[in-house]
């Protein structure tokens, strides 16, 4: 078993968190008093780095063949992007313009041979806010490691339900603020909560107990201190490897007395007027430190505020702002106008918001335009009807380059919006008033607003055949959440229904569900699906649709397109090379992306990637 605590309290231009790095300190502490070689970065007297963070891993894999177990922990600012993808900001997150993907690191560690990942992640989920966020590079910080892939059972404790923010207490002295979830949960690893013990002995402390304790005490302590906070657990270990804590201690800790100071949240939606007390102030950067409780109010547009009012008041506005953003987008849906609705070759494409310079297809097909400027329809080599999906590349009389794939019996229609690629949204030709495409529309406008969230996802996927014709779309972003909670057998329980439907698997799920891929002699490629075991339904929605959770046999399945449909997807490739699914050269790509949920490239970028995947 291996440890690595990270606390970044000082992350210009955010509020500064001394606890934070109390947090880290505490959860090391607890790692060590159980013998677990741990690793402990904070920014107290220097700034916390990617390198910084992966240096600290290599120490704890150095001369390791296997880790049972590994925990990271991270307490900070953070916030959430595109399909339910987590960010975690180090100290210098705005200069250098990175930021810890925390799927992105998960999936690295899968090549270092560990059988067991705790992620405990107090931080905020608020969206991306303005060009020092949106348009952050998410980092994995790990390199390839040297094992093959072995995907470790995934346990994700975070402090926040997505797009809500996570709180920290002020104490009478900075050594006292203490962050709510990490305070909980230190508390209960320590063994001074008895009902965090296993029932009916409560004599060890197990994943379930434990969830237990945090999900019922963090809302009652956050309810103190007036703000609304739901930590957001997923489990993935079971008995009798899902242990925490093994024993009680003979004389349980004393508890120190909670501060009644005011609360912060730790959002990236906030800047600071606060003094800092770290990293940054050492360097001449900021003023000099005040007594940390002296920030009791806000002054808001209101008046001057007790700071937990103002967050509230803050993150309703937040909330308000997200759902417009929706409802406009869902009116650009509807005004785009009559797009096409069949082509003679049964598969087409169209374009709202920019004019198309060029198509390509590979060698499976080619674009030819339609009367209409916008319309284009493809047509399969030797002509006729288009069987099989085809990778497909778009330049816009901008320069730059977007795409996804030619689907047979569907039109896909490609929403510019400034330079980048917003939404992507299939439809099927004929399709009668029963397959409107609206729950893509919603879904998609809830990706392009930021607030489309890990829990929506279980009931997203259960609506996914709801209808006849299904929208591949809804499968993608369901895919991306799924991954986000480390359901991997869910991910293929997507692709096998699809494939049984006689559908293609879009590019991304073939990257999520880690599936292994074939290439046929014209370039075709496909994906086998693993069998999946029955579980229980998660949602409301699961419950009524047992295909979301029954086991599923091993299928075979065609892939639909060459690279990601979503730009997070690029940060997968180096994970899934080499396969048969990545194209040589197609990850050095990812530099050349724009700021866009879906993918953008660069002139230079689209250039490069219109020749791999022609002579592909």
């Amino acid at each position: 078993m291996r440890c690595i605590a990270i606390g970044v309290s000082d992350a210009p231009p955010l509020e500064y968190l001394k606890g934070a790095e109390n947090g880290a300190k505490a959860f090391g502490a607890w790692a060590k008093s159980l013998g677990i070689p741990t690793e402990i970065l904070t920014d107290e007297e220097h700034p916390v780095s990617i390198d910084e963070v992966k240096s600290a891993f290599g120490r704890l894999f150095a001369g390791r063949p296997a880790i049972s177990r590994l925990l990271v922990y991270f307490a900070g600012h953070g916030l959430a992007r595109d399909a339910a993808e987590d960010l975690w900001l180090l100290s210098q997150w705005r200069t250098t313009g990175r930021a810890v993907a925390v799927g992105g690191l998960s999936r690295r560690i899968a090549r270092y041979a560990v059988a067991q990942l705790t992620i405990v992640s107090d931080a905020c989920r608020s969206p991306a806010a303005g060009a020092d966020s949106g348009d952050l590079v998410a980092d994995p910080v790990l390199d390839l490691g040297p094992f093959d892939p072995r995907i470790p059972l995934l346990e994700m404790w975070r402090a926040s339900s997505p797009f809500h923010a996570a709180y920290m207490v002020r104490g009478s002295k900075p050594e006292d603020d203490r962050c709510i979830f990490s305070g909980l949960l230190n508390e209960a690893l320590s063994g001074a909560h008895e009902v965090a013990f296993e029932a009916p002995d409560r004599v060890r402390i197990t994943n379930f107990s434990l969830a237990k304790f945090l999900v019922g005490e963090v809302p009652l302590r956050a309810g103190d201190y007036g703000v609304k906070l739901e930590p957001h657990i997923a489990t993935g270990f079971w008995p009798p490897e899902n242990l925490y804590l093994e024993s009680r201690p003979a004389t349980p800790p004393e508890l120190a007395p909670w501060p009644k100071g005011s609360v912060d949240a730790m959002s990236a939606a906030e800047t600071g007027s606060v003094s800092r007390l770290g990293w940054s102030t050492a360097s001449g950067e900021q003023p000099a430190p005040t007594a940390a409780n002296e920030r009791r109010f806000h002054k808001g547009p209101g008046g001057e505020k007790p700071l937990f009012e103002q967050d509230a008041v803050n993150l309703a506005l937040q909330r308000r702002q997200q759902d417009n953003e929706v409802r406009r987008y869902l009116n650009d849906y509807a005004s785009e106008g009559a797009g096409p609705t069949h082509f003679e070759t049964g598969s087409g494409f169209n374009i709202a918001g920019a004019d198309t310079a060029q198509a390509t297809l590979g060698r499976l097909a080619t674009a030819v335009r339609r009367q209409v400027p916008s319309w284009w329809h493809v047509v399969p080599v030797g002509s006729g009807h288009l069987t099989a999906p085809a990778p497909l590349l778009i330049e816009f009389d901008n320069g730059n380059w977007g795409g996804a794939a030619a689907l047979p019996n569907h039109i896909a229609t490609f929403t510019i919006e400034g330079e980048a690629v917003v939404s992507v949204i299939y439809r099927p030709i004929f399709a009668s008033p029963d397959q409107s495409p609206r729950d893509t529309e919603i879904a998609v406008a809830q990706l392009r607003a930021g607030v489309l969230s890990a829990e929506a996802g279980y009931d997203l996927a259960a609506r996914l055949r709801d209808s006849k014709a299904w929208d591949p779309v809804r499968g993608v972003i369901a895919a991306y959440i799924y991954g986000a909670l480390g359901d991997l057998d869910n991910i293929r329980r997507v692709a096998y229904y699809l494939a049984r439907d006689a559908h293609c698997v879009p590019y991304d799920v073939g990257l999520l569900g880690r599936f292994t891929a074939s290439k046929s002699s014209d370039g075709a490629i496909n994906v086998e699906i693993p069998e999946t075991s029955q579980r229980s339904p998660r949602s409301p929605e699961e419950r009524s649709r047992n295909w979301t959770f029954d086991a599923t046999p091993r299928g075979v399945a065609p892939v639909a397109g060459a690279f990601p449909w979503l730009r997070q997807g690029w940060l997968m490739l180096e994970d899934a090379a080499p396969s048969d699914l990545v194209i040589n050269g197609l990850a050095a790509l990812r530099t050349e992306l724009l700021a866009s949920p879906f993918t953008t490239l660069t002139a230079r970028g689209g250039r490069r990637l219109k020749t791999l995947i022609e002579e592909a």
